[in-house]
């Protein structure tokens, strides 16, 4: 084997780790964005889960004017998600026109397999 055929064999070998090394980068970065993207989508129909618990539990409560809002924690189910709502504090305040309300204070934490996210909100009634 002459001088030039050991050049170009070692050449080709270095050729062919440095494509296999740029592949295997390329695989990696290909299926750690298909991840994120599930756990972004996941993140989203979790936070939405959150804000229709919100939207159902100051319903109910706006919906029955003579029961006490904190009776309304509970754990909804909507497919495979789940919300918890769960009402903090109430406080009695005095509106711009003079009338009595009942300030609520609440959270609902939607969940969709493991992720969670929370919101806090207010409402009066």
């Amino acid at each position: 084997m002459s001088l030039n055929n050991k050049g170009s064999l070692i050449f080709v070998v270095f050729l062919l780790i440095l494509f296999a090394f740029i592949g295997g980068m390329i695989v990696s970065l290909l299926s750690s964005s298909s991840v994120s993207s599930s756990e972004d989508l996941l993140s989203a129909q979790a936070f939405y889960l959150s804000e229709s618990g919100k939207e159902i539990a100051i319903e109910r409560c706006i919906a029955d004017g003579k029961k006490d809002c904190n009776d309304y924690n509970e754990t909804y189910r909507l497919g495979n998600g789940k919300m918890v709502v769960t009402f903090l504090s109430k406080d009695n305040i005095t509106l711009d026109n003079g009338s009595r309300a009942t300030l609520y204070t609440a959270t609902s934490e939607g969940e969709i397999g493991n992720i969670k996210r929370k919101i806090e909100f207010k409402f009066w009634k």
